[in-house]
Order: structure tokens, then C-alpha cells, then sequence
């Protein structure tokens, strides 16, 4: 009766050290957060090709600039106070370009870094790795407070792009509207000079 007994208390003992096993080594679901974060990857990728895009506005601020730089160089005789007002206004105008434009490379920046971030863990996650690339070790609650914390920051850096893709559209439509009244004024000082 005591062996088996025993025999029981072993088997019992046994079974448990196995459950007890394979529960430490059974692999967390991540499929949700790996899909939020496929996510957030696709939406900095196309946020980071939009930003890409207002290259324009530099080229376009390069061309206001040698607009001024013209008028100024060959306008003669006294300027109009509304023409130096109006040069005033586009050269104020030609210096926010320049500033989106050097804002949007930092912008692509840091959702560059942000996206590799957000693929560097959802790598880990897929590969059911025990540690990120940082190699903090993931936890459940590791592994949700990240992902909810690369959300926030692309939240922000998204939200950022729109408002600064916003201020681009504002810009150009400015340069468009005041292209006529430049070039008259280029062509007036050209015609003055051949004369």
C-alpha cells in the first residue's frame, strides 16, 4: 500500500513539474500587437512618403529667393511702398518655406527611427524572442506598455505631419498667387534694362 502510494505521489509530482514546464514555455499570442504595430508601420511609411514629396517646397523657396535677389540687384530708382511691402511679404514668405522644408527632414527623421523601432519589436515579437533589440525582456506587460507607447509617439508625430503638410499646401498656394505679380515686375525690370 505504501509504494503504491508513493507511486502516486510521484506520478502527481511528476505531472505537475510537466505542467508546471510547459506553462513557463508555452509561447504568449502576440498576433494583436504584432498586427497594431504592422499598423503603425504602414502609416509612418506613407506619412514618411507624403513628407518626401514637399521637396517642392524647397525648390520653391530657392526660386522666390532668386526672385528677390533679382528685384533687388536691378530694380532702379525708388521702390513703391507697396511693391517693398509686397517683396517684404514673399521674402517672409520664402523663409517659412525653408523652415517646413529643413522641419520636414527632421520630421522624416524621427518617424524613420520611430518606424524601425516599432519593426525591431514587432521582429521580436514574431520570432517569440524573450528579449527586444534593447534587450529589456518581454513581458506581457512589457511588451503592452511599448506598443502603446510607440502608438502615442506615432500619434504625435502623425498628427505633427498633418499640420505641417497643411502649412506646405498654405505656403505653395501663397507662392502660386504671387507668382503673376513677380514675374510682371521681373519682366518690367527686364524691358527697363534693354531700353
Amino acid at each position: 500500500m505504501k509504494s503504491s502510494t508513493t507511486g502516486i505521489i510521484v506520478f502527481f509530482l511528476v505531472l505537475a513539474g510537466c505542467i508546471v514546464v510547459a506553462a513557463c514555455n508555452t509561447r504568449k499570442d502576440y498576433s494583436a500587437e504584432i498586427r497594431r504595430l504592422d499598423s503603425l508601420a504602414i502609416l509612418m511609411d506613407s506619412s514618411m512618403a507624403s513628407l518626401q514629396r514637399w521637396t517642392k517646397v524647397e525648390a520653391r523657396a530657392d526660386s522666390a529667393s532668386a526672385h528677390i535677389q533679382f528685384i533687388q540687384e536691378n530694380y532702379q530708382g525708388t521702390m513703391p511702398q507697396t511693391m517693398a511691402k509686397e517683396l517684404n511679404l514673399y521674402g517672409l514668405m520664402r523663409k517659412d518655406m525653408y523652415s517646413l522644408a529643413e522641419f520636414s527632414q527632421t520630421l522624416r527623421n524621427q518617424l524613420d527611427s520611430g518606424r524601425k523601432q516599432v519593426l525591431d519589436l514587432r521582429q521580436a515579437l514574431v520570432e517569440g524572442a524573450t528579449h527586444d533589440a534593447k534587450d529589456n525582456k518581454l513581458t506581457e506587460d512589457y511588451v503592452r506598455s511599448s506598443v502603446k507607447k510607440e502608438e502615442q509617439s506615432a500619434d504625435e508625430l502623425l498628427s505633427l505631419a498633418k499640420r505641417q503638410k497643411e502649412k506646405s499646401f498654405s505656403l505653395q498656394w501663397l507662392y502660386s498667387e504671387s507668382q503673376p505679380q513677380i514675374k510682371m515686375w521681373m519682366d518690367s525690370i527686364q524691358l527697363k534694362s534693354v531700353k
